[in-house]
């Protein structure tokens, strides 16, 4: 999931009750970017401008379901 400055991401139509997001750099294990969103649906956006380009892995936490991604800025 390659991206510039802003990571777009679909949560779907429906309304979730909580949404974290927490990016990790793939070289190091170590916690870049930390955020949780209350009532979120449609298209969350993350200004992640101040991520250095590189590979990251991307925690996605809905509603207690962890979901996990690899990204690249």
């Amino acid at each position: 999931m390659p991206f510039e400055n802003t990571l777009n991401l679909n949560l779907g139509g429906t309304n979730l009750s909580t949404v974290s997001v927490k990016i990790y750099s793939a070289n190091t294990g170590l916690q870049v970017f930390n955020a949780d969103y209350q009532n979120q649906s449609g298209v969350l956006q993350l200004d992640l401008s101040k991520l250095a380009k590189g590979a990251y892995g991307l925690k996605l936490i809905i509603n207690n379901t962890q979901k996990e991604f690899k990204i690249i800025k």
